[in-house]
């Protein structure tokens, strides 16, 4: 893999009418200001456009030339056919502990006490280990709001940064967890991405305006599994599951084949 790192518009104009562009917010603009009524800098738009030589990329007839496409991946090179990314051509099952192993007895009421995201986050802690590189859990910043404190004896949250302790807790630049930036968003559509690549994981959170944040990207991905099957581009095997601790009245509308809403009260 080549990481390249580039200057904010590089290659385009490094300056107009005295102001930078090159390294600069306005690299995001229009650098040479030129329309249908106004054509007074033609000619700098067009030195600039010619400077990336594109009679070395295309024909006459504006064709890319044989040499150019011959450098395009092929096969299962390319990026959306890659068996690494394309969840599935080769899935592999999730190896789950048995939940009867998780249990308590309520036969007499009250005798016992707990609560249910931390008997479901010892469940989830052993799936962790049984699978430690096939699962991560998703989350806004709430793992522990969200009682799945136990997730914790097994791995930590994956951070890059600079992690200041004591303040943060769990931290380290390797974990199966993922939820130290308090983005319902991106969280969901890490987790997303995740699924997509054929392996597992669960979206947690509690916030009463998740559901409402986030329900148009669940049922976008819904919608482009089904279409993505049907024409055989992929085949998407595993469902995105959401465990919801509900604090109002909000529903999901989804598929059980693609999303799985799980709504903790």
């Amino acid at each position: 893999m080549i990481v390249f790192r580039a200057p904010k518009g590089w290659t385009g104009p490094t300056e107009w009418a005295n102001k930078p562009i090159e390294k600069s917010f306005r690299a995001h603009q229009v650098p040479i200001p030129v329309d249908q009524t106004d054509m007074t800098h033609v000619d700098a738009l067009l030195d600039w456009l010619k400077s990336y030589g594109p009679e070395e990329l295309f024909d006459e007839n504006g064709t890319v030339k044989p040499e150019i496409k011959a450098i395009a991946p092929t096969g299962t090179k390319r990026m959306a056919m890659n068996p690494i990314v394309n969840g599935g051509v080769n899935p592999r099952a999730l190896k789950l502990p048995d939940w009867k192993d998780y249990t308590f007895g309520n036969s007499t009421p009250g005798k016992v006490e707990g609560q249910d995201m931390i008997e479901f986050g010892k469940w989830a802690r052993d799936v962790i280990k049984l699978n430690p590189d096939n699962f991560r859990v998703f989350g806004p910043d709430e793992t522990m709001s969200n009682r799945l404190n136990h997730l914790f004896d097994a791995t930590n949250r994956q951070w890059l940064e600079e992690i200041k302790t004591p303040n943060d807790e769990f931290m380290a630049p390797a974990g199966r967890v993922i939820d130290s930036q308090l983005s319902e968003h991106q969280a969901e559509g890490w987790l997303e991405g995740y699924v997509l690549t054929g392996r597992h994981g669960f979206f947690s959170s509690y916030e009463a305006s998740c559901v409402w944040l986030t329900q148009c990207l669940p049922n976008t991905s819904s919608g482009l599994g089904k279409q993505t099957n049907k024409a055989g581009a992929r085949s998407i095997r595993h469902s995105i599951l959401w465990i919801h601790q509900l604090h109002s009245n909000k529903t999901i509308t989804a598929t059980p084949t693609r999303i799985r809403a799980y709504l903790v009260t």
